[in-house]
């Protein structure tokens, strides 16, 4: 009598999340650190921890492009500058700044941002307005993250890539 044994091997592979879903879980990573710093406070912590803990591909993925330190966050979505103001942007995408500087006005008052360099994470995004309401840190002297509005269409100079994750 002969006896057969059959061995079934059955590996389950948990399916790639998309854009989508990488988007809102990196805006629930930040979000739920309003107020807290995360990693050493520096505002490219803020994207590269929350690209580790939703299981994205990670900071240092990518090359800096198109020079260094310009940091890449996965696929480039938009390329922001005065002549192109008009982004298609979702909440849970990363800005990176170069040397950008925006002036808005409201009322009688002036607002204007600079930044040689800096990394956010955009929370809400209105295209006919250009505003942008975004969670960051190590801005204003700010070593945590904090929720700050920016308007896109008042951009005078330089150069915004907004970037979605992706997956592993």
């Amino acid at each position: 009598m002969t006896t057969a044994i059959a061995l079934i091997l059955a590996t389950t592979r948990t399916p790639l999340k998309t854009e989508e879903a990488l988007q809102q879980d990196l805006l629930a990573f930040a979000t739920k650190n309003l107020g807290k710093q995360v990693g050493s406070g520096q505002c490219a912590e803020l994207a590269a921890k929350g690209l580790d803990s939703i299981n994205a591909k990670p900071f240092g993925t990518y090359e800096d492009s198109p020079a260094p330190g310009d940091y890449v966050w996965g696929k480039k979505i938009a390329t922001i500058t005065k002549e192109e103001p008009n982004p298609k942007l979702k909440p849970g995408m990363i800005l990176q700044f170069r040397n950008v500087k925006i002036v808005t006005k409201s009322g009688y008052t002036t607002f204007t941002l600079t930044a040689q360099q800096h990394t956010l994470i955009v929370e809400k995004f209105n295209s006919e307005t250009g505003e942008t309401q975004v969670l960051e840190q190590n801005s204003q002297g700010r070593t945590y993250v904090t929720r700050d509005n920016i308007n896109l269409k008042g951009i005078k100079s330089g150069t915004i890539w907004a970037y979605s994750p992706q997956p592993k």
